[in-house]
């Protein structure tokens, strides 16, 4: 969901070819995981009235924030197939590529998991704590580690966690179809694609597992076979148009529209330099994956804590804004410690020759 690309360079995607542009950096999906991780914060930092008054506007404008995680679905459906594609990836090399993805994520998910189970404890030493003890079972903690809480009907400790699981499971899924939908006979990559966009048909009656969700990936895939030119143009058209009917059809308008308007802004923006007016959403972006995975534990205890106080003293705001940029700041250091000795670890694993196709 967060891998890093090469370097930016100034020159425009089209002075370039093909294979080459589609290994140089993207500046922009820095920019738009930032702006989705921000998003999902102020939804759940304002959702139920937990701040701001429900009918306030700051809350009417984050209450669609739940939009940010189709904006990472959407990401993770252009940027690993992009990979996979720069790596000259093939199916015997499926075992080091979920390798590679779990070194990359599961020491941050592992340590977000004891900050969770840490901060209740280190709360409860603070003056007027109220509040009780954390009840979760060790089956439930023990299915975290597999992704398994949806499967085995155990409540999450972090409400976030469930989309980490449809990630995990569409790592999966894409390591398997890869060679399918990054053929050289368009109809074969083609019908992949919409194939992987109907299954969000099948029989599956949760928003908790990965089949309902595979139309919205399925958006970021067309994005990228047309970022590596793998169709043309009116064999790409063909695709989306039926990819975003399933999606409009499977899991609604208004998140379909998300995702169609974030691959389009993958497209359109390409390896362009950004203003720097969006600077601040690209430096979240390099932190994103640490602030989705601590606002919520971070945060809520930034609101308890700061309800101690008299009430002419902290404004709804003012009890927002301290709890995003708590949840920043942590987010920082977590990424710091954490996310960055991940990354080098998982870039030791040379499980894939590099080679231009």
């Amino acid at each position: 969901m967060r891998l890093q690309g090469n370097a930016l360079s100034n020159h425009h995607p089209d002075s370039v070819s093909p294979a080459e542009g589609c290994r140089r950096h993207l500046p922009v999906l820095d920019v738009l995981r930032g702006f989705a991780a921000v998003w999902v914060c102020l939804f759940h930092f304002t959702r139920d009235g937990r701040t701001v008054d429900v009918l306030s506007g700051t809350a009417q404008l984050c209450a669609w924030g739940w939009l940010g995680v189709q904006m990472f679905f959407v990401i993770s459906g252009f940027i690993i197939p992009l990979s996979m594609y720069n790596r000259s990836y093939s199916l015997c090399q499926f075992g080091g590529f979920m390798l590679r993805r779990m070194k990359r994520l599961e020491p941050p998910y592992i340590a977000s998991i004891l900050v969770v189970l840490s901060l209740p404890f280190i709360a409860s030493f603070v003056p007027g704590f109220r509040g009780g003890v954390a009840e979760w079972s060790l089956p439930q903690l023990a299915a975290h580690i597999a992704y398994l809480n949806a499967v085995l009907r155990y409540e999450w400790i972090n409400p976030v966690y469930w989309t980490l699981a449809i990630e995990f499971q569409y790592y999966i899924c894409i390591g398997l179809v890869f060679p399918l939908i990054s053929s050289r006979l368009p109809y074969v990559s083609s019908s992949s694609v919409m194939l992987l966009a109907a299954a969000g048909g099948l029989p599956f009656d949760s928003k908790d597992l990965l089949p309902h969700w595979l139309p919205v990936f399925a958006i970021g895939v067309c994005a990228w076979q047309v970022r590596v030119r793998l169709l043309r143009i009116a064999e790409s058209l063909v695709t989306a148009t039926v990819v975003v009917c399933l999606s409009a059809a499977v899991v609604g308008l208004k998140e379909t529209a998300v995702g169609v308007g974030t691959a389009a802004v993958i497209l359109g923006a390409g390896t362009s330099a950004l203003p720097r007016l969006l600077r601040p959403f690209s430096l979240l972006g390099t932190i994103s994956y640490s602030l989705y995975l601590l606002h919520e534990p971070v945060g809520n205890r930034v609101f308890n804590l700061l309800r101690r106080l008299p009430r002419e003293w902290v404004s709804p705001e003012t009890l927002l804004v301290s709890g995003f940029l708590c949840s920043v700041v942590a987010s920082a250091v977590f990424w710091f410690l954490v996310e960055i000795p991940a990354q080098k670890w998982s870039a030791k694993s040379q499980m894939f020759s590099f080679s231009r196709r």
